[in-house]
C-alpha cells in the first residue's frame, strides 16, 4: 500500500518557530544560536518530510537537530 501524502500546514499556521529562511540569516551562520539548549548539533541535509528528524529528536533530547531542505514546500512540512 503506497504512503499517503502528509497534508500540508494551513498557510497562516506560524512556523517561525522552527522554519528558517537562510537569507534571512546573518553570515557565517552559528547553528548553536538557534536553540534554548545547549548540546551537541546534528545535522541533516535533505529534511524531506521531517519524519526521520521527528523520529530521532524522541530518542535523543540532549541533542539539536537541524534540518537543511531546499525545497520550500517539504521545509514548510517539516516545520
Amino acid at each position: 500500500m503506497p504512503r499517503r501524502h502528509p497534508k500540508k500546514p494551513p498557510k497562516d499556521l506560524d512556523l517561525s518557530r522552527n522554519l528558517r529562511i537562510l537569507a534571512d540569516l546573518e553570515s557565517p551562520l552559528d547553528p548553536t544560536t538557534l536553540f534554548c539548549q545547549s548540546g551537541p548539533v546534528e545535522l541533516e541535509v535533505g529534511t524531506g518530510k521531517g519524519m526521520f528528524l521527528t523520529s530521532v529528536t524522541s530518542a535523543s533530547p540532549d541533542r539539536n537537530f537541524l534540518g537543511i531542505e531546499v525545497s520550500a514546500g517539504y521545509a514548510r512540512m517539516a516545520a
